[in-house]
């Protein structure tokens, strides 16, 4: 079946959608669903009309289209990177697509389970290996899979089903849904659906690797008197917030302090840019909406901690943050974290190698010097660059502490292989004591839950 390319209206595209169910009711053929979603999901996302808009629309939509713009609606609030938000719309027409295939009738079990159906009918298709892997992975709870085993990809797509089951409006549904579910990741999702019906319109505002230092106040700040830094952070409570917690943290009295005036004095000016630069590195990465935002968050506070421990230079708590959070900030562009579970291997005691190949990257590259720059950590620069470009001899002790600290947080965390600390610090004797006194530093613990 050959589908119209020139679509300009949301009705043409809609009609094809139809057009396609009605013309697989009759056939099984895997391939040719595999191309109608490709074919589909292309069109669908040349198109400009507003996912919300259309969701509340008191006419209703087909329920197909409906699973489409709840996903769509979903990924653009969770910013899912574009070839992610494609994979995830290719994996809602295949189980539309698949629904309505004759397998449908054949398949009791699956009736219930639509993109469990479709995973079933497009194993025959070698070419579906993605998809399958999305589709398979939907309705974990009922399957009883394991928190850290899900993919946040497959919880949408089941979100999506869940939301499109029957001809009810959305607002009917997701108040049903509220009342019958038991799992938290559910509840999650409905609340950020709400949220996101509320809003006019699908601006995507996260920062990219280009722009990650854009709205940067740090330099302006860095100089600037306590009065006007107060000024600020009144207008800035994701940035007051550390602030503050930084001070009540430090104060001798261990009293909760609330007042940002008091917090400024209390820290002094030689700790104050640092936890400035903390509290915007972790407000702009929390933009991201990233799915492992828990997993990325427990690996730099557990580098910052390396970093303190293998260095002789004595800093703040929030200098090794900042630093850590330079090192670290690529770790939220990883994009195969949205279609595969980011804490499997660990769990599972995998043996295969955790895969930091971005950081091969030249926009990586790029990112970490801008930030170490933007936040005047330039004497990093240098034992990084060695560092990013894997030079064979590390004689310098910043270089060696930042590879030795990266490899530590990859065997504590995620399960790497214990060589990768052959080659260690003087000051580290024992591999396994050095790890249990980094774990224990840090307070180290594994999140197992995505962050959504």
């Amino acid at each position: 079946m050959a589908v119209q390319t020139k679509v300009t209206t949301f009705n043409q595209y809609q009609e094809l959608v139809l057009q396609s169910c009605r013309y697989l009711s009759t056939r099984s053929e895997p391939d040719t669903a595999l191309k109608l979603s490709m074919q589909l999901t292309a069109i669908r996302l040349s198109l400009t009309e507003n996912c919300a808009l259309l969701l509340q629309s008191e006419t209703g939509i087909p329920i197909a289209l409906q699973r489409i713009e709840i996903i769509l609606l979903l990924c653009r609030h969770y910013q899912v990177p574009e070839k992610a938000l494609q994979l995830a719309v290719r994996a809602g027409f295949c189980s539309a697509l698949c629904q309505a295939m004759p397998e449908q009738a054949r398949s009791a079990r699956w009736q219930a389970y639509p993109a469990l159906l479709a995973a079933h009918i497009l194993k025959q298709s070698p070419q579906s290996s993605s998809l399958r892997f999305i589709l398979a992975g939907s309705y974990p709870t009922e399957r009883k899979v394991a928190y850290w085993l899900q993919n946040p990809l497959s919880l949408i797509l089941t979100q999506a089903e869940y939301l499109s089951s029957q001809s009810l409006p959305l607002s009917k549904q997701i108040g049903l849904r509220i009342a019958v579910t038991k799992s938290e990741y559910e509840i999650a999702l409905l609340r950020q659906l709400l949220q996101r019906l509320g809003q006019l319109d699908n601006s995507d505002l996260a920062p990219s690797t280009e722009n990650f230092s854009a709205d940067s106040r740090f330099t302006e700040l860095y100089d600037a008197e306590t009065k006007q830094l107060e000024q600020y952070l009144q207008q800035q409570p994701e940035l007051a917030a550390p602030v503050l917690a930084r001070a009540s943290q430090l104060n001798r009295q261990q009293q909760q302090i609330s007042n940002l005036h008091l917090a400024l004095n209390l820290l002094g000016r030689q700790q104050i840019p640092f936890i400035l630069a903390e509290a915007e590195l972790h407000y702009q990465l929390t933009r991201l909406k990233h799915p492992s935002q828990a997993v990325w968050q427990q690996f730099s506070k557990v580098m910052a901690h390396a970093l303190a421990l293998l260095s002789a230079e004595q800093h703040s708590e929030a200098y090794w943050q900042a630093v850590s959070l330079c090192l670290c900030a690529p770790l939220w562009f990883r994009h195969n974290d949205y279609s595969s579970p980011a804490l499997a291997p660990q769990r599972l005691g995998s043996a295969a190698p955790f895969d930091d190949s971005i950081y091969r990257q030249d926009s990586t590259h790029a990112l970490i010097s801008d930030l170490l720059c933007q936040y005047q950590l330039t004497i990093w620069q240098q034992p990084v660059t060695q560092w990013l470009h894997n030079m064979t001899t590390l004689t310098d002790n910043r270089t060696l502490a930042i590879s030795f600290a990266w490899n530590s947080c990859k065997v504590l965390l995620l399960n790497d292989n214990i060589e990768l600390l052959e080659k260690r610090p003087a000051a580290v004797t024992n591999e396994h004591n050095w790890l249990a006194q980094l774990a224990a530093n840090s307070e180290c613990y594994c999140p197992l839950t995505l962050s959504l």
